[in-house]
Order: C-alpha cells, then structure tokens, then sequence
C-alpha cells in the first residue's frame, strides 16, 4: 500500500518512541540504497534520517504479518469491523430540519413579548448525506422559499422512533 513521506515518518517515529507496539507492516522505501535494488525495509530508528534527507520520496507499507499479539488483533478487528458496518452509500437517512429563528406565542395569549424560546420544525428529509437530504426538504417544501429564516439546522435522525410525554401540571 503507498504511503506519502510524512505518514511513514510519522509511523516509523512512534515506533521507535512505542518499541513494545507491534505493528504488523514493513516501512518500505523505494530507492533507499542503490545495492539493494527497488525497496528496502526502513527501521525505526531511521525516521529522522528519513525526514531530513528530501529524495526519499516512495513510500510502501508491506505485510508482515507474524507473532501478532492481542493488542493488534483487537486493533485490527476494529478496522476491519468499521469497514463492515459503516453507513452504506446507497441508504438514506432521515433528517429533521429547525430553526432558532422566529418567535412562538401561546394560543389565546394578549401579550406583545413571545411566551417560549424556542426552535420551529420546519420539516423532514432524506438522503445519503445531510447536503442531499436538505435538497429533498426544500423540493418536498416549496413554502419555505416564502419564509424568512435563515439558519436551518439538520439533525440526524438514528432511528425514527417516536416518544410521547405529558407535562405534569
């Protein structure tokens, strides 16, 4: 796998300040050596020769996978794991959209200065990210164009369910 100079630099610094970290690839570089042909394994205690010096440019990470230790496995579980079950691109989520904006006053009520602070629903949407879920809340509500907020706030959605409280008077 290709990696830029700064990221093998980076990994060949913690290892040498980590010595106990098992880390299951080899930091390879192309052109290290002219003897030794395209690549060769950096060790970690050549990370700031390798940083200072600017014509080592190629970087590689190789497998070496070998007396992998607990730590590592459960490290590399959680990649793997993350993969597996991140959000697939093609499934919509839902969003609901509020604002902050605006003013709400209670029904029958005389006075001139708003009962509640407050957030106004403004509708619902969905889509594979939150941009595209705002472009199908503003298709399926034309009537906000009419309206005079400016900042629209998205959430997430996680799960839809719904709750229902009562306020004990």
């Amino acid at each position: 796998m290709k990696i830029s100079g700064e990221l093998a630099i980076k990994i060949l610094e913690y290892l040498e300040k980590n010595k106990s970290f098992y880390f299951p690839f080899l930091v390879m570089c192309k052109n290290y050596t002219e003897e030794y042909g395209e690549f060769l394994e950096i060790k970690s205690d050549e990370w700031e020769l390798i940083k200072k010096n600017k014509k080592y440019q190629t970087f590689e990470l190789w497998e070496n996978l070998q007396n992998l230790n607990k730590k590592t496995l459960e490290l590399m579980a959680k990649g793997f794991l993350e993969e597996i079950t991140k959000k697939n691109e093609d499934i919509k989520s839902s969003f609901i959209f509020y604002t902050t904006e605006g003013f709400t006053f209670q029904s029958n009520s005389e006075d001139e200065m708003t009962d509640v602070e407050n957030c106004q629903i403004l509708g619902w949407g969905k889509g594979t990210s939150p941009k595209k879920a705002f472009a199908d809340f503003r298709k399926e509500s034309p009537w906000i164009k009419n309206l005079r907020f400016d900042r629209v706030v998205g959430v997430e959605l996680k799960d839809e369910k719904t709750y229902y409280f009562n306020l004990e008077k």
